[in-house]
């Protein structure tokens, strides 16, 4: 067994185009998770927003599964963040704010990569998982600042800040994770997007 909370390392991971995984256990422990230090560059309210990408597998979740956060303790209001939420994903810079958050139905497929992206340009949310068939994109207009007031973490991997560690875990194979603390434009994006696509070899299209 691992350490708590740590994750496990894979060299190969057939559902990742054969490229190596950080894998996240719900069960094991308190639910495998990972946390980067707090650090000037994730902030992103000065910056007219961010970008953040996860490449993963997606193997279980619980009705609370986070995929990637950077928030506020346990009542993730500030900040932004992907999670699983009874039946759907929630892409939020606050999760319980409808004007705040884009949601996307489930997808079903366990045995394929997705890409799961959250861009914000203090205009307009956007949020993609994009898998082949099971593709899906969103947008949500909204104008203002990422609040950021309270935060102290860094950006959290399968990890909701709870109290009880192991209830906002799902069981997520991680190949890749990008952040970029201001907005991409159309070019940028696209080529962030080709790339991870050919890496983990991904159909689909962001709208």
């Amino acid at each position: 067994a691992h350490n708590d909370r740590e994750p496990v390392f894979r060299a190969s991971n057939a559902n990742l185009n054969g490229l190596p995984s950080i894998d996240m256990d719900k069960d094991e422990e308190d639910g495998g998770a990972m946390e980067t230090a707090d650090n000037s560059a994730l902030n992103v309210a000065g910056t007219g927003g961010f970008c953040a990408y996860a490449v993963l597998n997606i193997n279980n979740f619980s009705n609370f599964s986070f995929v990637m956060t950077r928030t506020n303790g346990s009542s993730w209001t500030r900040g932004w963040g992907v999670f699983y939420y009874n039946g759907n994903y929630r892409f939020f810079l606050s999760w319980n704010t409808p004007s705040k958050y884009v949601e996307l139905s489930n997808v079903s497929n366990t045995t394929s990569p997705y890409i799961f992206k959250l861009h914000y340009d203090n205009s307009t949310i956007t949020a993609a998982i994009v898998g082949n068939a099971n593709s899906r994109n969103g947008t949500k207009s909204y104008s203002g600042t990422v609040n950021e007031s309270g935060i102290s973490k860094g950006i959290w991997l399968n990890y909701g800040g709870s109290s009880n560690p192991g209830t906002y875990q799902g069981d997520w194979d991680y190949g890749e994770f990008l952040f970029y603390n201001s907005p991409l434009d159309a070019a940028g994006q696209l080529q962030t997007e080709e790339y991870l696509k050919d890496r983990y070899n991904i159909s689909g299209t962001f709208s």
